[in-house]
């Protein structure tokens, strides 16, 4: 009997339509906000089963496929789902790795046949430092659950989001999986535009009737955002050259809303990050350095034009930008009204003096650093979850010193800068055009991370630590696609010499 072909297209583009539907529904109406997101994220979810049943992505591919469009869609909404465990909430980015990790070892049928899928992509030496540095986080892990309760729990982040890591090399086995993840993220494009477009052309505006948006927003933290809204930017950037001319207007206009809410979230740190790895695509991308200048150009006009800045009317409002620009130039910090670069460098010192009082192994998990801040001593709250009242070191590198020592660190920067220049070296042997755009993408994206984290506390925070994971998993995944595909004559070489 002759299969009958379910008509995939016409699936995914009601699913598409019915999301619009439900946004545009939100919009006009004052649904509750639980409602809304319960309803979203059904859609979603038959999204990814429906990519499962096509047969691009396996079973096993679902719980991590649905973390990252969850998250990328809701950011922290989405990851404060969970199960309470008594006093210690089981949420659903620790959910979806376990799950992940229990597909993967069910479909391989054995421990050896998934460690032998995961150690091929793997550079030389990088799985001995992965290894140690994963084991010396369970270390630390249970001396201070030992030590300092449950709140030691809250720093898994450092290195137990590390498996991430392998489970996309797992998901980006096969080039038919890296060419679709970017369609695949299309529903979270969209409602993450929404949540731009109604946060700060609506919710920060003087519409009447914005009151359906508090609920959704409220939970919607700006840094979250920026850096959702750079990876569309560099991603966009990325491929612009090579999508058909068709797909150029809706990659342009992707390109520029994203950008433009880069600058709207006011972050300093994404904006630093995103000047860092535009650079990054200028020396990468030499042929299209036009593309990019008339991209900023065109940045600029809509600045002007949507009078965010108010630089043309608003006279005082200028002012107030050159004092600050002034104030950083002169290190003036007393009379700065950038007072948050006074307040991030007084914590910065503040972690340095501790760092030296343990600078080899640190001082391990659940230590938490009572900081003065305005001359007031933060009191530290002993619990974990989504409001702790601890205050990161806003710096990951300074964040790796104080918990894991110089020890850490230096596993840490290790794997980081190897596996960066290990993709950075294999951009001229790329066997295909869209692997070498998809590895340029994600190297940017890398140092976009980066820069971010160096004045944000994005390792820390699960909606945008697992980010680093995922991204230095699919450097490594699409080198050893290329690198075995068709054309290739050996078969299962190692991806990164």
């Amino acid at each position: 009997m002759n299969k009958i072909a379910l008509p995939f297209p016409v699936l995914k583009g009601s699913l598409l339509v019915l999301l619009a539907a439900v946004l545009l529904l939100f919009s006009l109406v004052s649904l509750p906000k639980v409602g809304f997101i319960v309803a979203t994220i059904l859609l979603l979810l038959g999204w990814v089963i429906t990519f499962y049943v096509e047969g691009i992505y396996e079973l096993a591919d679902i719980p991590i496929l649905f973390l990252v469009l969850g998250t990328f869609a809701y950011g922290r909404a989405f990851s404060l789902i969970g199960i309470p465990l008594g006093n210690v909430p089981l949420y659903v980015t620790e959910m979806m790795l376990g799950g992940s990790l229990g597909l993967l070892l069910l479909e391989r049928k054995s421990l050896k046949k998934l460690w032998d899928e995961w150690r091929l992509p793997l550079p030389r030496g990088l799985t001995i430092v992965l290894v140690a540095y994963f084991l010396m986080g369970t270390l630390y892990l249970f001396i201070g659950v030992i030590g300092n309760g449950i709140l030691a729990l809250r720093d898994i982040v450092f290195c137990h989001y590390l498996p991430f890591l392998f489970i996309t090399l797992s998901l980006l086995i096969k080039q038919a999986k890296i060419k679709s993840v970017i369609p695949f993220l299309i529903p979270g494009i969209i409602i993450v535009l929404y949540t731009g477009l109604t946060l700060f052309f609506i919710y920060h505006s003087s519409y009447p009737y914005k009151y359906p948006y508090k609920g959704f927003l409220r939970t919607a933290k700006m840094f979250n955002l920026s850096l959702y809204f750079g990876l569309i930017v560099i991603f966009g950037l990325s491929f612009f050259a090579f999508v058909k001319r068709k797909i150029k207007p809706v990659i342009g206009v992707l390109i520029h809303l994203s950008l433009l809410f880069v600058i709207m979230t006011e972050i300093r740190a994404s904006w630093v990050g995103m000047i860092v790895a535009w650079i990054f695509l200028t020396i990468l991308l030499k042929k299209e350095i036009k593309i990019l200048l008339l991209i900023l150009l065109l940045m600029a006009g809509s600045l002007f034009i949507i009078d965010y800045f108010q630089l043309a009317i608003n006279k005082e409002k200028l002012a107030d930008l050159k004092e600050e620009i002034m104030s950083i130039a002169q290190s003036n910090l007393e009379s700065m009204r950038a007072a948050n670069i006074k307040w991030r460098l007084s914590i910065w010192k503040q972690t340095i003096d501790e760092i030296r009082k343990s600078p080899i192994l640190g001082w391990g998990y659940g230590t938490q650093i009572d900081y003065m801040i305005w001359n007031k001593r933060l009191s530290v709250l002993k619990a974990i979850g989504a409001s702790t009242g601890i205050l990161p070191a806003h710096n990951h590198v300074l964040a790796v010193i104080y918990k894991m020592g110089l020890v850490g660190l230096a596993l840490f920067l290790f794997f980081n800068f190897r596996i960066f220049f290990c993709g950075l070296s294999y951009l001229k042997k790329c066997k295909s055009a869209f692997n070498r755009r998809f590895l340029i993408a994600c190297l940017a994206s890398l140092v976009y991370w980066h820069g971010m984290a160096f004045f944000f506390d994005l390792l820390e925070s699960p909606t945008t630590g697992i980010f680093l994971w995922i991204l230095l998993g699919a450097v490594l995944g699409v080198i050893y696609v290329d690198r075995n595909s068709e054309n290739s004559a050996a078969k299962n070489v190692k991806g990164c010499e």
